[in-house]
């Protein structure tokens, strides 16, 4: 049986991830931790019972308590909030040298799937003009996404110098080596990614969308069960569903 401790347990993905262990039998929460809700831990500290990995899925400024939580138990870690600032990255970096760490900003499989394939295009239409249209729910904090900051990221290694820009503004005549990125934020969108890939003579677009938070759930759970034999190193969604 594989506990978990779970972080930001009252939150929308929380839940989730509750109701979803619910329906498995190889896994149970050990520990609801959550610092704004009720009938649960406020603390990760205050919980130091049996546990087999920590699910985070509260705030990335939270980055260092449960980094230090993790390496203090000897637990692997699933980190799946957003947002993370480079210092905070650099901790997630440094922690997988103690620890096994599960780093993705989407849970995803078919994330991962939308990258493996938009990259392959990217790499066979040449000077090829790259745009990423992302959605979300309105009460979404960060933009863009993390999602999309992955994706142009990674679309980015197949051109010269690549310049990512999130808000054009006016402010940028598009260039060759420029990754657009277009942020929405509307009702109560699950997620949508789109990866639109133009030449002079033809356009590809490919697209993810998200029909229930359940998703990120699931892959969540995968990703534990995927790091719990992880005893150091980073991981992402690619190394789980290869």
């Amino acid at each position: 049986m594989i506990k978990i401790v779970l972080n930001g347990a009252c939150g929308k993905m929380g839940r989730e991830i509750c109701d979803f262990v619910e329906r498995n039998d190889d896994v149970e929460i050990c520990a609801r931790v959550d610092k704004y809700g009720t009938d649960c831990f406020h603390s990760l500290m205050e919980y130091r019972g049996e546990a087999s990995v920590l699910v985070d899925f509260s705030h990335h400024s939270s980055a260092r308590e449960v980094l230090e939580y993790a390496i203090r138990r000897r637990i692997p870690a699933v980190i799946a909030t957003t947002g993370h600032t480079e210092f905070e990255q650099s901790l997630i970096r440094k922690a997988s040298e103690k620890i096994g760490i599960f780093y993705c900003s989407n849970m995803s499989t078919g994330i991962a799937l939308l990258e493996e394939l938009a990259v392959k295009t990217a790499l066979s239409l040449e000077n090829s003009d790259i745009e990423i249209i992302e959605t979300h729910h309105n009460s979404k904090l960060d933009s863009p996404s993390g999602s999309a900051l992955m994706l142009a990221r990674s679309l980015g290694e197949t051109m010269k110098n690549p310049q990512i820009i999130a808000s054009r503004n006016g402010q940028y005549k598009r260039e060759k080596n420029h990754i657009g990125v277009q942020s929405v934020r509307r009702g109560n969108v699950n997620g949508i990614h789109e990866v639109i890939i133009s030449t002079e003579y033809q356009t590809i677009s490919i697209k993810h969308e998200v029909h229930s938070r359940a998703l990120y759930a699931e892959g969540a759970i995968n990703a534990a069960r995927f790091i719990v034999s992880r005893s150091t190193g980073l991981y992402n969604m690619k190394n789980l569903i290869k």
